[in-house]
């Protein structure tokens, strides 16, 4: 308890009531009454009237008080200003005016400025996808300008709609300033942006930006001359320092810092891009680091040797970017001494092969001539089935169910120098290797499948596409593959012809089993099949690229991620994203880079943005986000430099005329080579093999004999008897006949008299040898 009672120190309570209107609602005070104003006016007049020189003495005291007071402080204030070490420096000389003809010796600097004086109320818009929408090397200035009005202006302009002015035109001018100050006042805002540029070319992007950026209306390009001014006043209008900073939605607009890729913040967020602190040895560089919190370039940074063993994607919607990866890998590639060969449907990434001075062009129909029935070493039980699955794309028929085509496609391709005229729809009786039909049944007619695939295989030696189709191959696989860099363009102006090319050109390289080799399909055609006119072929695009994955090293590069199946992107474990502009593709993407997977933020509970997916549709050319194998989050990095790129010279022609002489002749020569090396060629082991089985047990059908070669050697287990027995069938090294056994037909094969000579001629070059 106090000490003394306080109510014993107040005297007595007292209690004014004013019965008066005039009361400021501002601050509840009265205003003095007009009756002290009128008596100091009345007594001054009459001392002017009695005493003049008195009043005159009075007044000029005053005035020479206040001069002398502002003399005074003037003094003092430069007093202060000198003794902090405030030194004088000269004027400047430099002025500034608009000229159209100006001659510089420097490259210049470009200016563009967009103003707009009715942003509105609350100002719509993301600064971070400003920022990220411009070019921003240079500098780019946002002014806000804000001016107090009178709060009439909301009657006299029809600021407000018909009922609101109705209720505050009946407040009063009073009352009307009373409740606009209490509501934070009345602003005339206008902004304005402006980009400093050293290429004119980004002046163009400023627009679009900023109305993406700001959707408000009425923004218009200021001339040169108001650019002058405000880059040197920086139109800064004047105020009574009265702002009232109630606005939240205009604060967040405005202070939005430049670290517009940093981690988010929340506790249950999508992933964020991450920054590695340091290079790793033996990568193949792409670029640099870009710090997510402070958009600086930190150390190099590339894809590693066993990520690219386990296939690289390389996807986005510009072909210039995505040349300018390709390029940079294939540079890192030939310096690590590995072999590529380099697949388009783009003519103008073809200019690629001038980064290796030892590179082979290679354009389909002009310089190579792929032969559909010479399976390259492939083994023909795997080579026949998926050739078929190729001609279903120009037959537009399902050939699976084409018995009669595929015994016809199996003997082409089992001729040692077949074309595809020699593919022909014969009788079942004479093509059938097991039981033959007895007692006079006549054989059936191919199906209508199989002779909608002999229509498709038509095509391709009686049209256009001959050129690349019909005769004998230029270029074995083998001979592409021992090449440095080798370049091949599939562009034969059809879709349905590039698909199957594309398809073909795959179905030869399984037959190559060589992890030097990296194979970059860029653009595939017969991969982006997704939702498309030949989404079926799904299945057979993902039974490619496993095939491809597992004998060398595979880079994809498309420009519609979105179109590839699902199992052929299961097939990478990197990826390299440029800028994307479909909604399906960032969303392919999205999940690719791993920009879903839920992390941990740093301060809030929420998150009100997903900026890295949008960042993946606004990104610079030179940028692109790289996923690693094992990673869930994707990296920001500035691309290097592209290298520079030539058309092919005269040095790779002469390089590709030089691998294409020992094969461009349709009939090697036969001096020196005995009968059956001509029948057999590169199998003439096979061959003589059959041969001498045939002369000590014939007659022999075909299923004895494939038992017989796996028995003598574990190598011949899967050698192709049937297709040898059909050379030297045609050859007349063997006959083929059949025997009748409790009503059963069986096939079987006897030596000729040709062919005892052939092995005679074998055993004596062996002996000469």
């Amino acid at each position: 308890m106090p000490a003394r009672d306080p109510m014993e120190e107040v005297s007595r309570p007292s209690l004014t009531v004013v019965e008066s209107s005039e009361i400021k609602w501002t601050d509840r005070s009265v205003k003095r009454p007009w009756g002290m104003a009128v008596v100091a006016v009345l007594a001054l007049t009459a001392l002017a009237a009695v005493l003049p020189v008195v009043l005159i003495v009075i007044s000029g005291s005053a005035m020479v008080s206040v001069l002398l007071a502002a003399y005074m402080t003037q003094q003092s204030e430069r007093a202060a200003q000198l003794a902090h070490g405030w030194d004088r420096i000269p004027a400047s000389d430099t002025t500034f005016r608009a000229e159209d003809d100006c001659i510089i010796t420097t490259s210049g600097t470009y200016l563009m400025t967009l103003r707009t004086d009715s942003p509105g109320a609350v100002l719509h818009g993301d600064m971070s996808a400003l920022v990220r929408g411009v070019p921003t090397e240079a500098g780019l200035c946002l002014a806000l300008t804000l001016s107090p009005e009178r709060p009439t202006r909301v009657v006299d302009n029809t600021v407000v709609n018909e009922s609101t002015e109705k209720y505050l035109d009946s407040m009063g001018s009073e009352r009307l300033d009373n409740y606009i100050t209490h509501r934070a006042g009345l602003w005339n805002t206008a902004a304005s942006v402006s980009l400093l540029s050293s290429k004119r070319e980004d002046l163009k992007k400023l627009r679009a930006s900023v109305r993406g950026a700001v959707p408000v209306r009425n923004w218009r390009t200021v001339p040169a001359r108001g650019q002058v001014h405000g880059a040197t006043a920086l139109g800064v209008a004047e105020s009574d320092g009265g702002f009232y900073a109630l606005g939240t939605e205009l604060a967040d607009w405005l202070v939005q810092m430049r670290t517009e890729l940093a981690a988010e913040v929340g506790e249950s967020i999508p992933g964020q891009f991450v920054a590695p602190i340091r290079s790793r040895v033996g990568d193949y560089r792409l670029g640099c680091v870009i710090n997510p919190d402070t958009l600086d370039l930190g150390p190099a940074i590339g894809v590693a040797p066993s990520e690219l063993e386990r296939g690289l994607l390389v996807c986005g919607v510009e072909s210039t970017s995505r040349l300018r990866v390709l390029s940079l890998l294939v540079q890192e590639l030939l310096r690590s001494d590995r072999r590529v060969l380099f697949i388009t449907s783009d003519a103008s990434h073809m200019p690629i092969v001038s980064v290796s001075a030892d590179s082979v062009a290679l354009t389909l129909g002009r310089d190579l001539v792929l032969n559909p029935v010479d399976s390259d070493d492939v083994p023909r039980t795997e080579y026949v089935p998926m050739l078929l699955s190729a001609l279903e794309t120009l037959s537009h028929a399902n050939l699976a169910n084409s018995p009669d085509l595929e015994l016809a496609l199996g003997r082409a391709v089992a001729l040692n120098s077949a074309t595809l005229a020699d593919v022909t729809l014969t009788p079942e009786s004479q093509l059938s290797d097991g039981t033959t039909p007895t007692g006079g049944v006549q054989p059936a007619t191919p199906n209508r499948d199989s002779l909608s695939g002999f229509d498709a295989i038509r095509t391709l030696y009686q049209a256009s596409a001959a050129r690349a189709f019909y005769g004998t191959q230029t270029v074995s696989m083998q001979t592409v593959a021992q090449q440095s860099l080798c370049a091949v363009l599939i562009d034969l102006g059809s879709q349905p012809l590039d698909i199957f090319a594309w398809d073909l050109l795959c179905i030869k390289l399984t037959s190559l089993n060589d992890r030097g080799l990296v194979v970059v399909l860029d653009s595939p055609r017969n991969l982006e099949v997704f939702n498309t006119a030949y989404s079926k072929r799904g299945p057979f695009a993902e039974r490619l690229v496993r095939m491809l994955s597992e004998r060398m090293t595979l880079v994809l590069c498309t420009g519609s991620v979105s179109a590839l199946p699902s199992g052929v992107l299961n097939q990478v474990s990197a990826a390299v994203a440029l800028r994307l502009k479909s909604r399906y593709d960032i969303a392919a993407a999205t999940d690719l880079l791993g920009l879903k997977v839920i992390g941990t933020g740093l301060h809030s509970r929420a998150r009100e943005s997903v900026r890295e997916s949008s960042f993946l549709s606004i990104m610079d050319d030179d940028t692109a986000l790289l996923v690693r194998h094992g990673t869930q989050t994707a990296i920001p990095i500035r691309l290097d430099p592209m290298p520079e790129l030539a058309p092919a010279g005269e040095h790779v022609m002469s390089r590709t005329a030089s691998i294409m002489n020992p094969v461009t002749t349709q009939r090697p020569s036969t001096v020196g080579k005995t009968l059956i090396e001509q029948v057999a060629g590169r199998d003439t082991g096979l061959a003589v093999q059959v041969l001498r089985l045939l002369e000590r047990y014939q007659p022999l059908t075909e299923q004895a004999m494939v038992r017989f070669m796996a028995t003598s050697s574990p190598e011949l287990a899967h050698a192709d008897v049937q297709g040898m027995l059909v050379r030297l069938s045609d050859s007349s090294l063997v006959l083929k006949g059949s025997e009748h056994h409790s009503g059963v037909a069986y096939t079987n094969y006897r030596l000729t008299m040709k062919g005892s000579m052939a092995l005679r001629q074998v055993s004596q070059e062996s002996g000469t040898r």
